[in-house]
């Protein structure tokens, strides 16, 4: 009886813990994109989407802006989401962003399922960190602790081969 009590106070401090390392990260990443300075208003019809450079330039300015004006950023992902002619890297990069958007909007098992299957994919370690990232929040909101430090751990491993801090809190 003994036992089963001291193992179920080690849970609770485990999920305690999981818990305030998560809402750690979910708070720097709050505090982090509102140090974001608001950029001028983006007109969306103006936003090319034709040649593959168009797309790219499209998905990048999607992925800067995607904290600081998630309006135009849906936007632009409406208007993305109409073309087909992706190539891989355009394709991942755009499947990133819409499992942010679900995550923004409060869709978590859309947005789990939509980073599960770039973990598995045969997108770039960038991505995969960025979208296991992004799944650390998402295991936050569904308070799958466990889930959430076993991202974290997989980030911590993929860390080294990431060249690009910008994206370290993505």
């Amino acid at each position: 009886m003994k036992i089963h009590c001291v193992d179920s106070y080690r849970y609770q401090l485990l999920k305690i813990s999981a818990g305030l390392v998560l809402s750690l990260i979910t708070y720097c990443n709050i505090a982090y994109s509102q140090k974001i300075s608001a950029s001028p208003p983006i007109h969306i019809e103006s936003i090319a989407t034709n040649s593959p450079s168009d797309i790219s330039a499209s998905l990048k300015l999607a992925d800067s802006i995607r904290r600081s004006q998630p309006l135009e950023f849906q936007q632009i992902l409406r208007k993305l989401a109409k073309k087909n002619n992706f190539n891989k890297t355009q394709q991942h990069l755009y499947s990133f962003l819409l499992g942010y958007e679900h995550t923004f909007n409060g869709r978590f098992d859309k947005a789990e399922a939509q980073f599960r299957e770039l973990l598995v994919s045969d997108a770039s370690k960038l991505i995969k960190f960025r979208a296991n990232y992004t799944l650390v929040h998402v295991y936050a909101a569904k308070k799958m602790w466990f889930e959430g430090l076993a991202a974290i751990d997989a980030n911590i491993k993929l860390v080294s081969a990431i060249k690009s801090s910008d994206h370290y809190l993505s």
